[in-house]
């Protein structure tokens, strides 16, 4: 130890190695030269020793704002016995970062403060550089960068983040398309999103103390696996009402049972022509019969389709046909289409009409369709409950008709004096065809003997020969067209009426019929012609008892009765010529009658005598309810008349016999010996004139038809 003041060069020397050892040690050391301590006293002298020190424990430091930093000093009197001096802080910049008398700094605000240490009465010292900054969120760090689930799954998602100073580390979390994605939030750092709907979104992760901070995660949502696809809306034991439409829909679940909502359904019929399947489900009912229902939806993994199938019944009838349908009209004409409707109760029997050329011809909703000009047009009616049924008819527009001939029906009648008869008269134009609504006039040329209505009806009053006129009126005007009918007028009991076969006649007893003839109270006269071999039948029903006498003028032989409203029948058999019946009144009772006439009838319908002239070759038939059949003769046989008659039938040997109508005495008889044998009888009367008639006789239970010649 020096006992003296040492050379400056020797303390900068010791200073520059203190100052080396501080920097190298972060420590910070101030020495101040003082007296040095008697060493000989165990103790210093009070004087500052020149190795008296302040040590600090940091270098310049940087804080965020709202932080702290502990700063701690350690002074020395350089004396070995002297406890360590205390130490005082002070501030700068006490509004940037201010110090206790702890040493704690605080950061205040941004900028830069300098903390001094102080010891000794300030007589050593030293100093921190403190830098002020704000705080900042550094980084975000999500558990995962990227999500891939399914539609219904759920997944856990948390953010770690990384800030200086005081700064919150919590997070929030959103979605760019809450309908694909939803988020609920768990706790500060994490939150459960579900998927929702198939598709793709973002989810946000942002810092709620920075909101420039975030970080995008991208999120996938694919399909749901669907477990199971059931149709509702119906159920395999309904019934659908053809023509009927119903919604129906598709329930998809997946293997927790759980429903997915959202699913694109395909629909399809499996029977196509019984029942139709639109794209959203809707079903119509087409044809009655059983149908199929398919609903398809994706599985979910590429796999391929869920499909579910219903099977219902269809029942029902619809039709609906055109009941009347007109082939031509004249051009501004109308007519109304009447239809036919076949329907099931519950089905809308609503039309719609149309027309395929309404510049031909219209069709109004009633179906009243107008004629506009010459050409043809398809006029079509559908049901509005099922378009697919319904008709149509094609309708031929011509010019409007030209009246050109006239013709007056009958135009040869005959008449009693107060018996009437209605004279029709047709118009027809330059085509040919009836113009209905022709205006037409009538008149008599001959009062004296016959009068006539306006709608035709002639009145005869004298017996003569008269004339009745009609007369319709051209398109131009400038004349009419006419026509004459001309009506015999003769007693009642001469009168003869033509009948035509195949006709219905009405007939009526009134002031003009004969009276008291031949037996009968009133009676009506007919002719039927023919020039060729006729068989035929009369039918008549009277409103009165009465009687059908056939083929015998003059005679009440074969007269069949006839009771009120009832009809009776007469089968005839006349060869080429004209022959007369009647149509008579038990009593004086007169009203209305029913005579009609038919062509071929079938002899197998009843057992009916039939009348036969000779000379005919016919059929006739037995049958098990008829096993025999009675053929009359016409006109009676006389003295020496030789007559022939055959029989065949082809599946049983039939038997013939000729007998009196008097008497009903056997005359002849013949059989065939087989089936499809002849049987034949040849016969000459011998005696006085005979009325007689041949029956027919074939086995039990046969019904077959019988060849016959009678000459």
């Amino acid at each position: 130890m020096s006992t003296g003041h040492e050379p400056d060069d020797l303390l900068d020397l010791r200073m520059t190695k203190i100052s080396t050892y501080v920097f190298a040690t972060v420590l910070v050391t101030l020495v101040v030269a003082s007296a040095a301590c008697g060493p000989d006293e165990g103790g210093c002298s009070g004087i500052l020793s020149p190795t008296a020190t302040l040590t600090l424990d940091r270098t310049p430091i940087t804080l965020d704002v709202g932080s702290q930093q502990q700063l701690s000093g350690i002074a020395s009197t350089g004396c070995p016995t002297d406890s360590p001096p205390p130490v005082s802080w002070t501030s700068s910049t006490p509004s940037v970062a201010s110090v206790t008398t702890a040493g704690i700094v605080t950061a205040l605000s941004q900028g830069e403060a300098i903390i001094t240490a102080s010891a000794l009465e300030n007589r050593v010292n030293g100093t921190v550089r403190v830098t002020v900054r704000q705080p900042q969120v550094l980084s975000i760090t999500p558990s995962v960068s990227v999500v891939s689930f399914r539609e219904r799954q759920t997944a856990r998602i948390s953010a770690a983040v990384a800030v200086t100073g005081q700064l919150s580390r919590r997070v929030s979390f959103s979605s760019r398309s809450p309908a694909t994605v939803s988020v609920r939030v768990i706790d500060s750092v994490s939150a459960e999103i579900t998927a929702l709907a198939v598709g793709s979104t973002i989810l946000d992760v942002s810092s709620t103390s920075d909101s420039t901070k975030r970080v995008a995660i991208p999120v996938t949502v694919g399909q749901a696996i669907a477990a199971s696809i059931r149709v509702a809306g119906l159920a395999s034991t309904d019934s659908v009402l053809l023509s009927a439409r119903r919604q129906l829909s598709a329930v998809v679940r997946d293997s927790t049972n759980a429903e997915l909502t959202g699913r694109v359904i395909r629909w399809a019929s499996g029977t196509p022509s019984t029942l139709s399947v639109s794209a959203s489900g809707e079903i119509q009912a087409t044809r009655a019969g059983v149908a199929r229902v398919i609903a398809r939806t994706e599985v979910g993994d590429g796999s391929g389709d869920r499909v579910d199938t219903l099977t219902t019944r269809v029942y029902g009838v619809l039709d609906i046909a055109i009941a009347q349908p007109v082939a031509a009209m004249e051009e501004g004409r109308s007519v109304t289409l009447q239809t036919a409707i076949t329907a099931t109760a519950g089905i809308d029997r609503t039309l719609d009409w149309e027309s395929a050329r309404p510049a031909v011809a219209t069709v109004s909703a009633a179906g009243v369709v107008t004629a506009v000009s010459t050409g043809s047009a398809v006029i079509r009616v559908r049901a509005r409950a099922l378009s697919t049924v319904g008709d149509s008819v094609t309708i031929q527009v011509l010019e409007r008709g030209i009246p050109t001939s006239m013709l007056v029906a009958p135009r040869v009648d005959t008449l009693s004096p107060n018996g009437t008869r209605v004279l029709q008269a047709t118009v027809r134009d330059q085509r040919g065809a009836v113009l209905q609504t022709a205006p037409v006039t009538w008149r008599s040329l001959t009062p004296a003997l016959a009068t006539v209505n306006n709608s035709g009806l002639v009145t005869a009053t004298a017996v003569g020969d008269a004339r009745i006129v009609a007369t319709s009126p051209r398109a131009s005007g400038t004349d009419s067209l006419a026509d004459t009918a001309r009506v015999l007028v003769v007693s009642p009991c001469s009168l003869v009426r033509p009948v035509v076969i195949g006709a219905t006649y009405l007939g009526r007893f009134d002031l003009s019929s004969c009276a008291n003839y031949i037996g009968f109270a009133l009676l009506d006269q007919f002719s039927v012609t023919t020039p060729t071999q006729a068989y035929f039948s009369v039918s008549l029903t009277p409103s009165f008892t009465g009687s059908l006498i056939p083929l015998n003028i003059g005679t009440a032989f074969f007269g069949l009765s006839a009771p009120p409203n009832a009809t009776i029948e007469s089968l005839s058999v006349i060869r080429a010529g004209t022959f007369g019946f009647m149509v008579a009144a038990i009593s004086g009772s007169s009203g209305p009658y029913t005579l009609a006439t038919s062509l071929d009838p079938d002899p197998r319908r009843s057992c009916v005598v039939t009348n036969a002239t000779l000379g005919v070759t016919f059929q006739t038939a037995v049958s098990p309810s008829c096993i025999s059949r009675d053929i009359r003769i016409l006109p009676f046989l006389s003295p020496g008349q030789r007559l022939r008659v055959t029989a065949s039938a082809a599946s049983f040997p039939v038997a013939i016999e000729l007998r009196s109508f008097n008497t009903g005495a056997l005359l002849a008889s013949a059989s065939a010996t087989s089936a499809g044998g002849v049987a034949s009888i040849d016969y000459t009367l011998v005696g006085g004139f005979t009325p007689a008639f041949i029956r027919v006789i074939g086995g039990a239970f046969q019904t077959d038809l019988v060849a016959m010649t009678i000459n």
